[in-house]
């Protein structure tokens, strides 16, 4: 499993010292922009300067988005293999999210490993409630890192889900996180709308940087603004994101020709 992080270079080497065969590279997630812990000056790749630091044989690119940001950090695509995203297989699983008689939205919240990410969301979203208390259902999915009290936050009427983050998607119109976590791809692939709340004083940290389809919002004002448009638009069954997320397979045509597995 790859994260490129300074033990993996130590491995490497280690690898290469005893003789061990060839070695791939899996990152596990999704790779986003500003994560340079995976992108280098394409000079480092060729010419002199090739060899000089420690890389495995092969990096896996997990979805078209990876191997596109690998190929255009300048890569060399010959290094590059398909596979499919192990951690992600449930996603072969999930249902559409559904749609239910209510006017209401129905907003679920995903919580952030870090204290401060939740934070910034939930007071954008305590901001916003005032002008769409009217519009809006609101559940809360916690990060097991920092939970998330209903009486942190008495301006806003909503529920704990206690629910699995998939049975949640299914039953929700928006999903609105922070720009940190990778649940984002989850809602994403359900093919609900997707909000992000932007760091106010960093990076736009996000996989789904880029993605048309995906709202960021910096202001309680805009999210406001953003709600109001959701809950006067006609609402229909989610369709579900495919290819564009992860490359998926239940019998792992990849990587069994990966590994030359019959």
């Amino acid at each position: 499993l790859c994260e490129n992080q300074p033990w993996e270079r130590a491995l490497i080497m280690a690898w290469r010292k005893r003789g061990c065969g060839e070695l791939t590279a899996v990152p596990h997630s999704a790779m986003r922009f500003w994560d340079m812990r995976y992108f280098y000056d394409s000079r480092i790749y060729k010419g002199v300067y090739a060899g000089n630091t420690p890389f495995p044989d092969f990096i896996a690119a997990n979805s078209k988005d990876c191997e596109e940001f690998l190929i255009n950090s300048g890569y060399p695509t010959k290094q590059i293999i398909r596979l499919e995203a192990l951690r992600y297989l449930h996603l072969l699983k999930r249902e559409g999210a559904s749609v239910t008689s209510s006017k209401k939205l129905r907003v679920l919240v995903l919580g952030d490993y870090l204290e401060s990410a939740t934070l910034r969301v939930m007071d954008l979203l305590s901001g916003a409630y005032q002008s769409t208390r009217e519009l809006v259902d609101i559940t809360v999915k916690a990060h097991p890192n920092f939970s998330v009290e209903s009486q942190s936050f008495p301006n806003l009427n909503m529920e704990i889900g206690g629910n699995d983050l998939h049975s949640l998607l299914s039953e929700c119109d928006i999903a609105f996180c922070s720009n940190l976590t990778s649940a984002a791809l989850d809602a994403y692939a359900y093919g609900v709308k997707v909000i992000i709340a932007l760091d106010d004083k960093g990076l736009n940290l996000s996989p789904l940087r880029g993605k048309e389809s995906v709202t960021f919002v910096s202001t309680s004002e805009h999210l406001t603004t953003i709600l109001k448009h959701f809950y006067n638009q006609p609402r229909y069954p989610a369709s579900l994101q495919d290819q564009d997320v992860f490359y998926l397979s239940s019998n792992l045509a990849k990587w069994r020709r990966a590994l030359e597995i019959s």
